[in-house]
């Protein structure tokens, strides 16, 4: 599997999968190939492309695809419908995530914004374990 994105790297791993991360800079040669630019679906990130070919786009698909793959999805109803949360949840702190991963690799360099944003992960981040404590 190739996945073109960072939110669901956690999922991936919890469900012991084995994902080639890649990330495409917006300028690279990989982004400007048209046959990559077709596989997009709706030409943004993220993406994920299966060991078929298939693509997937969008965090929270490609989240519950990887807990579905891995058996993570629940033994009912409820239980599944709590992944999609959490799911959602995660992948709703993407924005937070890029002020950070961004300062990392250098892709757009901005102390106030890492600065801004460390907090703000640590605290959803200690939500979701005190909610997943024992699970």
């Amino acid at each position: 599997m190739h996945f073109f994105a960072y939110p669901c790297l956690a999922v991936a791993s919890a469900a012991g999968l084995n994902v080639n991360h890649v990330i495409v800079a917006p300028d690279s040669e990989m982004a400007q190939d048209a046959a990559f630019k077709a596989k997009k679906g709706t030409g943004s990130f993220p993406m994920l492309e299966t060991e078929d070919g298939k693509i997937i786009f969008e965090s929270v698909a490609i989240c519950n695809y990887f807990a579905a793959k891995g058996g993570l999805m629940g033994a009912n109803a409820f239980a599944n419908a709590q992944v999609h949360q959490w799911n959602s949840f995660a992948t709703g702190l993407d924005a937070h995530l890029r002020g950070v991963v961004y300062n990392v690799f250098g892709f757009a360099p901005n102390t106030a914004k890492w600065e801004e944003k460390v907090p703000q992960i640590g605290a959803a981040l200690r939500l979701m374990n005190t909610h997943l404590n024992g699970k």
